[in-house]
Parts: structure tokens; sequence; C-alpha cells
């Protein structure tokens, strides 16, 4: 399968849009953004449950309809990696000024969320995630805002 039409990068401030909506969206907060249940009249089918995931990823589907479909999936596959990127980051000591445990949350530094907008992806051992060591490389010597 070619992977290029889901890795591609986004625009950094497209990024921020997207993890802001798909946070708001999952977290119930946006007006609209709850999954209708399934009309049983319209037959069989497959239909999203009302979850967190499912709630973020349809707002940003919802309001990225204007751009062409490489870049919002590219945009989409960004945004569904970013927890693994933050799990990653969490443990690798270059990146421990820019995703931090604060309280009950976690710290992420705008530098981080714009590299993970640029980064390049890994797949090795046909696994697709954002690469830890791209990351790195883009916000070396940054310091975290």
């Amino acid at each position: 399968m070619d992977v290029t039409r889901f890795t591609r990068p986004v625009p950094t401030d497209l990024m921020k849009y997207a993890l802001r909506l798909f946070e708001s969206a999952g977290s119930g907060e946006m007006p609209g953004s709850h999954i209708p249940r399934p009309d049983p009249d319209m037959g069989s089918g497959f239909a999203l449950t009302n979850i967190p995931i499912n709630r973020g990823m349809m707002a940003i589907v919802r309001e990225t309809r204007h751009l062409d479909e490489v870049q919002q999936q590219s945009l989409m596959s960004r945004v569904m990696h970013f927890g693994q990127a933050l799990d990653g980051a969490a443990s690798d000591p270059r990146l421990q000024a820019h995703v931090r445990e604060e309280g009950d949350g976690v710290m992420v530094s705008e530098e981080f969320v714009e590299a993970c907008a640029q980064c390049d992806f890994d797949t090795s051992n046909n696994d697709l995630r954002l690469s830890i060591d791209s990351i790195a490389a883009l916000i070396a010597d940054k310091p975290a805002t």
C-alpha cells in the first residue's frame, strides 16, 4: 500500500486547528459534535458510535471539507498518530522540554505540535507513526513555548 497520500506534511496552523477541533468535539464541548444514533428504518449497515475519537475525527472531516482529499487524509493521519508521538516524546530526553506532565495533564509546546505537522513518518515494522527522531531534529535547540 502506498502510504504517501497519508503522510504528507500539513500546514502548522491547520494541524493546530485540527487538534483543537478534535479535543473540543471529542470532549463533547463542541456544539453539534455528538453522533446521532442510526435510524432503524434505514436498514442494515455500519454506524459510528458516539465516542470521543469518532466525534473528534468527524469534526475534522466536517470542518475540512474544503481541503483536497490528500491534504485532508494527511491531516487526519497526523492527528490520529499524535497521541503515539506524545507517548514517545515523554520518554525521550531530547523532547522533555516540549512534552511534560503538569498536574493532571500534559503540557505540549507549540514547537512540538508544529513539528508533528511537518515531520516524517516512521514506517518500520509494518507500522505507521510520527517519527520521534524527525520531530526531535525539527525542534532541536528550540526553546519550548
